[in-house]
């Protein structure tokens, strides 16, 4: 997991490639599930100043 933050009343985590099957398991073991979202706004950019190219 790179991040997480709240998004109202779910957990808004980035994952690592390759790293899904581990944190549903985790979340799994915890009642909660993972759901795929595709990026906002925010999202975007925010990586694109991460990569110095905003």
């Amino acid at each position: 997991m790179r991040a997480a933050s709240p998004a109202g009343a779910t957990l808004r985590i980035v994952v690592t490639p390759g790293g899904a099957g581990a944190v549903a398991k985790a979340l799994a073991e915890l009642g909660a599930r993972l759901e795929p979202a595709a990026p906002d706004f925010e999202d975007l950019f925010l990586a694109r100043i991460a990569q110095g190219e905003a």
